[in-house]
């Protein structure tokens, strides 16, 4: 069989630098939270493949409604030919949620709840939870906090108190408190290595004596 060589001549484009990043529309938002999830920086080579990435990121957070790449706005910059200055328009989402209510039912009796959750706490991408129940015979409390970048380092730590008082009807009441701490490190870009650790302790009470007699007659 006939063989042929092929020779492919490749001339290589001027290489762009990134001048400026600029940030539109993160009212609450901070501009390191923005930042810190991007693979382009500032002085650092223009990479297409990297903006993309930074796109998907920047969208992951649900900070902001999608953004599409060509939300991103790519200038040259006046101050240099082979630099580029990015603009990333942005529109925040409303990530803050309250709910509360209140009900009767057999086992918890009357009851009221409230509830609040953000996912961006003061601006800072820092999650928080808190949610309340108290009734007649039910008490729960908890919140937890997440902290995403811990110490400006890509380490995540969350930690949960909780504290809960059940009136088991006819039986005993039961009181728990605990608490439980997590953290975890990225191990790529979409992986990540997290360990947790709980402690609770718990306390039963107002146990009805027909329970007690039981026990006493099976020890004799």
């Amino acid at each position: 069989d006939p063989v042929v060589d092929v020779t492919i001549r490749i001339q290589e484009g001027e290489q762009y630098f990134v001048n400026r990043i600029t940030f539109v529309g993160n009212d609450t938002t901070h501009d390191e939270v923005i930042r810190r999830e991007l693979q382009l920086v500032e002085r650092g080579v223009f990479d297409t493949e990297a903006m993309k990435y930074s796109v998907r990121r920047l969208n992951q957070l649900g900070y902001f409604q999608p953004l599409e790449e060509n939300g991103v706005g790519i200038s040259n910059s006046t101050e240099e030919e082979n630099e580029v200055d990015l603009t990333f328009e942005l529109i925040e989402t409303n990530l803050n949620q309250l709910s509360f209510g209140a009900g009767i039912s057999q086992f918890d009796g009357f009851f009221g709840q409230l509830a609040f959750q953000t996912s961006n706490f003061l601006g800072q991408g820092k999650t928080l939870d808190i949610g309340l129940q108290s009734g007649s015979r039910v008490r729960d409390f908890n919140l937890t906090f997440t902290e995403p970048y811990l110490f400006g380092r890509p380490w995540s730590a969350s930690g949960t108190l909780f504290s809960r008082r059940i009136e088991w009807l006819g039986s005993w009441t039961e009181e728990s408190m605990g608490t439980n701490f997590t953290i975890g490190y990225p191990l790529a870009y979409f992986t990540r290595l997290v360990v947790s650790y709980g402690y609770e302790q718990t306390e039963v009470t107002d146990v009805n004596p027909a329970y007690t007699n039981d026990m006493e007659l099976l020890a004799t």
